[in-house]
């Protein structure tokens, strides 16, 4: 009895040593094909009954499916490699390398034109959350990986490239009839929402300010830079009042959509009525008979024009007007050319005089202005040695991430 067990573990563990050594060998096979540039060849064979390291198969399929421009088919095998337990983790960010580099490769040759900028940001996220996972590369450029956080700073770049193209204009357009004088409203605002990386404005009319462009009854504001993308705009506030009622309510929305170096507009029409007052003595009324300050009463004490008023300052001919301008010599004229201007007599400042420096900007000793000279020259010395630092981590960023395609890790 014991003998026939010895036997089936025998047996057993021959035909794992066989298992294992045929997968090496098979392996190897693969490799020198890969090697020599024939990816006809592939690594299914190992994907059964591989019991160390089956992970292999899974990246060396991937890549020689890479290698044919498969990228979906290469990304399935990159994620069923990862999904294998006991994966060093030098090797793991070599999978999630070119696991990062098969999406890269999905990008179309025009991924930064206007119709693929939105498309290729999502697809260029996911390669860098790929990449950051685990560790392979970090934020702060210390990750297990040297190509990871390489391949990462290239992708920040085309990133940042993209989001720079990825904005456009959102213009605010409201037409108003129905008011002459628009300081009559009320406020009138809007609330302006947008996509995730907007950040929530809201927009108040001004009908006074140059922000808000006039064309007849429309007023346009323009809102610059914003990221691509579905906006809406709502009127939070219509600018109603007991004087002007409008034809729409607070909360009326309109929808936007921005693209890519593109504009958007949203419309707002609002018609005002003014409202009636029955009330015949309502002191907003300027023909109201019983005003004491109606304009048109010729015996209204407050009326410049008054003909009975022999005081009327306005009265050209009055000999006790101040302002005459008959009188030549009228001391109270600021045109009189006799009249001296008023007040002391100032000297102009010389601005090379330190008495008169009102900053305290020149200096008043030969130490004083050896010192201003000193900082200078120092400081302009720093400047240049920080945009000389600048050009050169540009350049270094530039020449590691030229052929960043080469980070992509061989078959094992």
């Amino acid at each position: 009895m014991k003998k026939k067990i010895f036997i089936v573990i025998y047996v057993f563990l021959l035909l794992v040593f066989g298992r294992q050594l045929l997968n090496y060998c098979y392996n190897e096979h693969i490799v020198q094909q890969y090697l020599a540039g024939d990816y006809t060849v592939n690594d299914n064979l190992l994907l059964s009954l591989n019991l160390i390291e089956p992970y292999i198969a899974h990246y060396n399929n991937g890549n020689i499916l890479y290698k044919n421009h498969l990228y979906d088919d290469a990304i399935a095998e990159y994620q069923a490699a990862l999904e294998c337990p006991g994966i060093p983790q030098r090797r793991e960010c070599s999978i999630r390398i070119n696991y990062a580099l098969a999406l890269l490769g999905k990008l179309p040759d025009d991924y930064d034109s206007t119709a693929n900028i939105e498309s290729s940001l999502e697809t260029l996220y996911e390669a860098r959350a790929i990449l950051l996972e685990d560790g392979c590369a970090t934020e702060d450029g210390k990750g297990h990986s040297t190509k990871a956080e390489r391949l990462k700073r290239e992708i920040d770049r085309m990133i940042e490239d993209l989001e720079s193209k990825n904005i456009g204009t959102l213009l605010i357009q409201k037409t108003i009839t129905g008011v002459d004088d628009l300081t009559q409203l009320d406020p009138i605002t809007f609330t302006v929402v947008g996509p995730e990386e907007f950040e929530t404005v809201v927009v108040t009319f001004d009908s006074t300010s140059t922000l808000w462009v006039r064309s007849g009854d429309t007023f346009v504001y323009t809102l610059d830079e914003v990221p691509a993308g579905d906006y809406v705009v709502t009127e939070t506030e219509t600018g109603e009042n007991d004087m002007y009622t409008c034809s729409t309510e607070a909360g009326t929305e309109s929808n936007a959509t921005v693209t890519a170096l593109g504009t958007g507009t949203a419309e707002f029409t609002n018609e005002y009525t003014a409202n009636q007052s029955g009330d015949p003595s309502d002191p907003s009324d300027p023909q109201d008979p019983q005003d004491p300050q109606d304009p048109q009463d010729p015996s209204d004490p407050s009326d410049p024009q008054d003909p009975q008023d022999p005081q009327d300052p306005q009265d050209p001919q009055d000999p006790s007007n101040p302002s005459d301008p008959q009188d030549p010599q009228n001391p109270q004229d600021p045109q009189d050319p006799q009249q001296p201007s008023s007040g002391p007599h100032q000297e102009p400042q010389d601005p090379q005089d330190p008495q008169q420096d009102p900053q305290g900007t020149q200096p008043t000793t030969y130490e004083q202005w050896e010192e201003q000279v000193r900082d200078q020259i120092e400081g302009q010395s720093q400047d240049a040695a920080q945009q000389r630092q600048d050009e050169l981590q540009d350049y270094q960023e530039y020449d590691e991430s030229a052929n960043w395609s080469s980070d992509y890790e061989g078959i094992w």
